[in-house]
């Protein structure tokens, strides 16, 4: 028969991981008379901080790894607000050229007529004022001799 699973208070596991730090796993497991794997267990996760065993519980190498950890997450913070602003002048610049060129654009709505055509080169200005000849060589009225590269 299955055993029913013992369920143990938060406070339980942190003074059991304290007692088993002063006395050792085994000796502190007997005297709880719990099983030494669940006391490795809780120690384990007081050491990857699933288990949090209150102020003065880590031992002053893991202390000196945690400041560690805080001096380079916050110079990472530093370069990453400095990306940030960087990135909001950016932004800002791009704002101000796109307002710019719109204008610019805007007037000069009353010149489009002079924008290069792709198909035949030739200027729709130019195009628009050259003057049609009539039918010559067998050709219809109304079409422009025009030579293709």
């Amino acid at each position: 028969m299955a055993q029913e699973q013992r369920k143990y208070e938060k406070e339980y596991k942190v003074q059991a991981v304290k007692l088993a730090k002063e006395t050792g796993a085994g000796k502190a497991a007997k005297e709880l008379w719990i099983p030494v794997d669940t006391l490795y267990g809780w120690q384990k996760a007081v050491r990857e901080g699933r288990l949090d065993a209150g102020p003065g519980s880590r031992d002053p190498v893991e202390a000196m790894s945690l400041a560690e950890e805080l001096g380079t997450l916050r110079k990472q913070i530093k370069a990453l607000e400095r990306e940030n602003q960087r990135l909001k002048e950016e932004n800002e610049f791009l704002a101000e050229a796109r307002a710019f060129f719109a204008a610019s654009i805007g007037s000069q709505q009353g010149t489009a007529n002079e924008i290069c055509c792709a198909e035949d080169g030739l200027r729709r200005k130019e195009r628009k004022n050259r003057p049609v000849l009539s039918g010559s060589e067998g050709e219809p009225a109304g079409f422009l001799p025009v030579s293709l590269p």
